[in-house]
């Protein structure tokens, strides 16, 4: 029985398609996957790590709420193992805060860094005291502090769970800013965990991957002792370092290795194209994860590959969403392949649903139609997927 409180129609799927069971309740759940924002704030609030206006002693106090629970199934189950996943997201200073308050913080850890060497980010920090309401600033290094505190009390409580996964702040981020207190704190966070020796619990893992689904299919593989090479192929032939750099780090979380396309299990297949008039040939029988970066409006990959002899080879689907990072893309595309290594069959709702989701029904808004105008490519796409 499988248990998450974070992405819950894509877990819902996956444990479907898996023949797992659902548990709503954590208590009664073998394996359990917990976000840490959700629990404390509430899935549908609105309130989260970035603007809430809690003390640490009462984050705290709401995470000790979870503690008890597991006690109390241990106690219920002695002679039941629960696996216990905590997933926690740093927040970034950058995205969750307005363009002084990210400059104040920038300045401020720079200067720290220089050991008070560095003048001139003294004095751009100091301007930016002058300038900010400093109810605002109070208001923000609290909430900062408080967290930090609460994170701390996390690690110091490792030994309730098997991972502990904070997802660190994105890499392009950090390569463009450098300084910053998230990136500080990020670094604290592992100083923390080295002191309480937590390494075997508590890692700091790559942006947003601590997905329940990311991390239940690795958790899973590791099980069932599968290896997979795999190879990442782009319509382009240019794929950017970035995307490149976020793919082989899901690659290295999830154990593949990164193979020529004569020897890969899977392939990875990236449109970085709005224009595409023409896939590229694949030369291999493996199974292949299509990720797609074409605007939301274009439909040229999405309909090239269903009226391509070997839609058979695709195994999952995902077009980048509008309010989504592109990790995240890349994320439930590869997920839903691995899902197909595990099971040894395609996992069809998951192709259906984000064709539906990611091209279908963007498409029609884009070009002010209705679904029932794709009527024909929506057939062929079922006829495909039978």
């Amino acid at each position: 029985m499988y248990y998450s409180n974070k992405k819950i129609e894509e877990f819902d799927y996956l444990i479907e398609h898996l023949d797992f069971q659902r548990e709503n309740n954590l208590t009664f759940a073998a394996n359990a996957y917990i976000d840490l924002n959700n629990y404390l704030f509430g899935e549908n609030s609105n309130t989260n790590f970035s603007n809430h206006n809690l003390g640490s002693r009462e984050l705290n106090e709401k995470f000790n709420r979870l503690l008890h629970d597991l006690s109390a199934f241990e106690k219920s189950n002695p002679s039941t193992k629960q696996f216990r996943g905590l997933l926690i997201d740093l927040i970034d200073v950058k995205s969750s805060t307005d363009e002084d308050l990210f400059r104040w913080s920038y300045y401020n850890h720079r200067f720290a860094s220089s050991q008070g060497q560095d003048q001139r980010a003294m004095e751009e920090w100091h301007q930016l005291e002058r300038k900010i309401d400093t109810n605002k600033i109070a208001r923000f290094k609290a909430r900062r502090e408080n967290n930090l505190a609460h994170y701390m009390h996390v690690i110091r409580n490792h030994l309730f769970f098997d991972e502990i996964l904070f997802a660190g702040i994105d890499s392009q981020i950090k390569l463009e800013t450098k300084y910053g207190l998230d990136i500080a704190e990020e670094q604290y966070l592992e100083k923390i965990i080295r002191e309480n020796k937590a390494e075997s619990v508590c890692k700091i893992v790559s942006f947003k991957h601590s997905d329940p689904v990311l991390n239940l299919l690795r958790k899973l593989m590791l099980e069932k002792k599968i290896k997979l090479k795999a190879t990442i192929i782009s319509t382009s032939k240019q794929l950017s370092m970035l995307r490149l750099k976020s793919l082989r780090e899901v690659f290295a979380y999830l154990g593949l290795k990164e193979v020529e396309i004569e020897a890969a299990d899977l392939v990875v297949i990236v449109n970085d194209l709005d224009e595409l008039s023409l896939i590229p040939i694949v030369d291999s029988d493996a199974p292949i994860a299509a990720i797609d970066f074409s605007r939301s409006s274009v439909p040229n990959f999405a309909y090239l590959l269903l009226k391509d002899d070997g839609f058979e080879q695709i195994i999952s689907y995902a077009k980048k969403r509008t309010e989504e990072e592109e990790i995240e893309t890349m994320i439930r595309s590869i997920s839903a392949a691995l899902a197909y290594f595990i099971s040894r069959k395609r996992f069809t709702k998951q192709l259906a649903l984000n064709y539906m989701d990611d091209y279908f029904i963007p498409l029609a808004n884009s070009l002010g139609k209705s679904i029932e105008d794709f009527r024909v490519p929506i057939d062929l796409l079922t006829a495909k997927l039978h």
